[in-house]
């Protein structure tokens, strides 16, 4: 039985949002229960949101470029060509701005526990490997 390529978008979608989710609350328990109690509560949970919002940031933006990426290396037409770069294009300069979101996060990183740190960033590796683990089974099963 094959699947359409919409439905697998949308399951893929879902996936990764649930799997964001539940490591926003995993990173949250986390940083609030093994950081020290001297720092302020809500300040150690505005740091790894950030991080986290940043992290999914980078990583849909990556998405996205990668996608025009392929696109364009696959071979389009003439026509879409030009589009296709634009499109390539806009999504490095968003991907820039991000990086500049992330080096002034870190300039003021000096008072932000390296564990919120740690688990902040980890967002950009445990979100694709348990979301990709979890898609692959799903895909398996229709196999």
């Amino acid at each position: 039985m094959k699947i359409n390529n919409t439905e697998t978008r949308r399951n893929w979608g879902k996936i990764v949002l649930s799997v964001s989710a539940v490591w926003c609350f995993i990173g949250m328990l986390i940083c609030c229960l093994f950081v020290s109690k001297e720092i302020a509560f809500i300040f150690i949970l505005k740091s790894f949101l950030t991080l986290w919002v940043l992290s999914l940031l980078d990583l849909f933006v990556l998405a996205k470029m990668v996608k025009s990426a392929l696109f364009l290396a696959v071979g389009t037409e003439q026509k879409k060509r030009g589009q296709t770069v634009g499109k390539l294009f806009f999504w490095g300069l968003i991907k820039v701005f991000i990086f500049i979101l992330f080096v002034l996060f870190f300039m003021k990183a000096s008072v932000i526990p390296g564990l919120v740190l740690v688990i902040g960033l980890s967002t950009l590796v445990i979100i694709p490997i348990v979301s990709g683990w979890i898609w692959a089974r799903e895909s398996m099963r229709y196999a």
